[in-house]
């Protein structure tokens, strides 16, 4: 792992967007002479380090409420939606920033502009894998705490038609290919394609296009760890049972 620190100078008037471990703060600094140390680590969300805003990892880190690994497949302009809500308990407040990567890494990526709340809506109009995933930022003032979420992988296939061939239906691209061996959403319709191509049903409708993940595993150790309800209370009458059988012996 490599760091890399550069310390900036600015001695002018400065209005816009400050950006802190992929969350946006909107701020106006006049007439202001400070230094802002940017801080690049390799396979990190948390990229910059704007002066004024400062990480304190005694901070509690927010914790995702599901697990963003996986991967769904669907054809252009098919509507999903990726929902991955962080949870705090120490009255901070919860801010969110996704990212989307070519590779998959949950550092590195590029800001998607305007994807600030816990719900994404997937771009689905261009071909291509793409690798998403949010930074969830604990701002407590001018300090924070951040965690990273992991990456949840979304494939866009150009649409194709339904063919039949005697044996089954094929969705058959232009050039002529055709999944196999996967689940797909197409037209907000969910099919399962065999090794062989061929759907395996008529399709489900898709009524809610925001894509199904697992409870994260530190939600989940939460809600063992919490303390099971306390027995019923013994009445009057059974205790008096108890006591009485108690003196006969």
């Amino acid at each position: 792992m490599r760091n890399t620190k550069a310390a900036v100078v600015l001695a002018t008037m400065i209005s816009g967007a400050v950006l802190l471990g992929g969350c946006s703060f909107n701020k106006t600094v006049d007439n202001i002479k400070d230094v802002t140390d940017i801080e690049v680590t390799e396979g990190s969300a948390v990229e910059t380090k704007p002066a004024g805003r400062s990480v304190d990892e005694s901070l509690e880190a927010p914790v995702f409420v599901y697990d963003m690994t996986g991967s769904t497949t669907v054809t252009s302009g098919t509507e999903i939606k990726i929902n991955c809500p962080a949870e705090v308990t120490d009255g901070g407040e919860v801010t969110y920033q996704w990212y989307k990567n070519n590779v998959n890494s949950n550092g590195g990526g590029t800001e998607i502009e305007g994807a600030t709340d816990a719900v994404l809506n997937v771009d689905t109009t261009e071909a291509g894998s793409v690798f998403y995933y949010v930074v969830a930022v604990n701002n407590h003032g001018d300090s924070v705490n951040m965690s990273a979420s992991s990456t949840y992988e979304i494939t866009v296939m150009e649409k194709g038609n339904w063919t039949s061939d005697g044996t089954g239906y094929r969705y058959v691209m232009e050039d002529g290919t055709y999944p196999v061996d996967i689940t797909i959403w197409i037209d907000n319709m969910m099919f399962t394609i065999n090794a062989d191509g061929y759907r395996t049903d008529d399709g489900k409708a898709i009524e809610d296009t925001t894509v199904v993940l697992n409870k994260a595993a530190a939600a989940t150790d939460a809600a063992e760890e919490a303390p099971a309800e306390a027995a019923p209370a013994e009445t009057d009458a059974a205790a008096a049972e108890q006591a009485a059988a108690e003196a006969e012996q």
